[in-house]
């Protein structure tokens, strides 16, 4: 009878200590941060898209831009522009947008250099709850239920670039 739990318990130990890295979720931390992330928002007239860029720095700082390409890839022109740092906690991304740089004009829909865009003297603070995927290439916003709100953005979901 002896001989028959041990053999179980070893059966069970090397059973449990044999489970895949892929089954586990990359804890959220600077180490997996660190670097751009971009979601492509569909074309707006059938051959321009905007992309929305986050690069996470090591240092605490990030940079959130919007720009205007071509579904092909060309870089064409920038909508938005913010610096800002941000904090991890649990679950949970803290960014703080500092410098928010906008359009001057309304009616123009990007401005070919960064250098254009006019910085707006707002500031703004967001959570979100991130998530990373096993693969390390994809970073989730979920900014939660909608509650039937009219600017509803649900979940995000950002490619690795670099």
């Amino acid at each position: 009878m002896g001989k028959l739990i041990f053999i179980w318990f070893c059966t069970l130990f090397v059973s449990c200590s044999n489970e895949s890295d892929t089954d586990t979720v990359p804890v959220l931390d600077i180490e997996n941060l660190v670097g751009v992330w971009a979601i492509a928002l569909g074309p707006s007239d059938g051959n321009l898209e905007q992309l929305i860029t986050y690069e996470f720095r090591t240092d605490g700082t990030m940079e959130v831009q919007t720009v205007f390409q071509t579904v092909q890839g060309a870089k064409l022109g920038f909508r938005y522009r913010a610096k800002g740092t941000y904090a991890i906690s649990g679950d949970d991304l803290l960014m703080s947008r500092e410098r928010i740089y906008i359009l001057e004009d309304e009616n123009v829909e990007f401005v070919e250099s960064l250098e254009e865009l006019i910085l707006s003297g707002e500031q703004w603070d967001e959570t979100v709850r991130a998530a990373i995927s096993p693969t390390g290439r994809l970073l989730t916003f979920d900014y939660g239920p909608c509650n039937d709100t009219f600017n509803c953005v649900g979940t995000l979901e950002f490619s690795r670039t670099d």
